[in-house]
Parts: structure tokens; C-alpha cells; sequence
């Protein structure tokens, strides 16, 4: 397993911290490592799996022969060996591949729908953290995440009382701020 960034930690530990204040910033900090670990662990094992399934594909596809002509060709009695050639030399595995990923782009699709696939930002009275989306979370990669930046870009000047509460963040600027908030409700939903 690679090392964790410090500051998908640091982040991480933030949120946790905001969503149970009296944990505390270290107790967060050591729950969202332990989440990190295992959603790392599990990003691993699915590429493992997904390029173990190309492979296994190919090996299931060199028993396979298939058949070059239309299948209504089999009522007149007039296939021959000559009709068939093995699988592996068609687009038939590219064509099953383009399915299975089409098929996890779905699914992911509607675990985006399903989950949320929004950032939200919330604001204390003296500190700011970011809820990431599902997709950024699963990425590994919220260190680098636009829309912390766009955020961290916008409270350099500050922010007064009236930020205080949850935002969901509904656009950035290709610049990466000033970003376009929403206040939403503690269930996500806007207000």
C-alpha cells in the first residue's frame, strides 16, 4: 500500500472532526487514516481485478471458436470448420471489454447518483474543511482536489459569521475561485 498523503490525512481528520466535534482533531485524524487505508486497499484490489479479468478474458477466449457467418446459415446444412475461427483472433474480446467498462461506468454512475457526487465546505466559527465528493474521496486524490484550492484561495481574505454552517459548492472558475456556494441542509439538500 502507498504512503498516505499528509494532507488527505490532515483533510480527512478535519471532516471527521467537524462531523463529531467532540472527537477532537487527532481522534480524526486517526479515523479518516483508517478509512483512507481501506478505501486505498480496495482501489488496489479492483485494478488487480479489472486487469486480472482482461487476462482471464483472453485465456477463456482461446477455447472459444467463432462463427463468421449468420446463424440462420445453419438450416441449409452448408457451415464448415472453414466458417469458425478462434475468438481470440475477433474483435469479440474488445467488444466484451467495451461492454464491461460501459457496464462500470454505469454502475459508478449511479453510485454517484445514489451516494452524492458533490463537495459541500463548512465553515466554524474560526476553521474551514471540505466535504469531498464520492468520486474525489475514491480517488485518493484530495489533496490535489479543485475545489479545496478554490476554497483555500477564497478564505485567505476571511469570512465572517454569516459563512458559518454547510455550502455545497456548485461550480469554480477554471482560475479556482471565488466558488459558487449553496447553503445546504446537514442532509445534503440545498436549504
Amino acid at each position: 500500500m502507498t504512503d498516505l498523503p499528509p494532507e488527505a490525512v490532515s483533510d480527512g481528520g478535519d471532516i471527521v472532526a467537524a462531523m463529531f466535534p467532540g472527537l477532537g482533531p487527532e481522534t480524526g485524524r486517526k479515523i479518516a487514516r483508517a478509512v483512507l487505508e481501506a478505501a486505498q486497499s480496495r482501489i488496489a484490489a479492483a485494478a488487480v481485478e479489472h486487469a486480472d479479468t482482461d487476462t482471464g478474458l483472453a485465456a477463456i477466449l482461446a477455447d472459444v471458436w467463432a462463427c463468421t457467418r449468420v446463424w440462420e446459415a445453419w438450416q441449409f446444412g452448408t457451415m464448415t470448420e472453414d466458417d469458425f475461427v478462434p475468438a481470440a483472433e475477433t474483435d469479440i474480446a474488445g467488444d466484451l471489454i467495451v461492454w464491461r467498462d460501459a457496464a462500470v461506468a454505469a454502475e459508478r454512475e449511479r453510485l454517484y447518483a445514489e451516494l452524492g457526487n458533490d463537495h459541500y465546505v463548512i465553515f466554524t466559527e474560526d476553521r474551514w474543511t471540505i466535504e469531498h465528493s464520492v468520486e474525489c474521496r475514491l480517488s485518493g486524490h484530495m489533496h490535489k482536489c479543485a475545489y479545496h484550492e478554490a476554497i483555500r484561495g477564497m478564505v485567505t481574505a476571511g469570512y465572517g459569521p454569516e459563512a458559518e454552517g454547510r455550502w455545497r459548492i456548485t461550480a469554480i472558475s477554471s482560475g479556482g475561485y471565488p466558488p459558487i456556494l449553496e447553503r445546504a441542509t446537514s442532509g445534503g439538500d440545498p436549504a
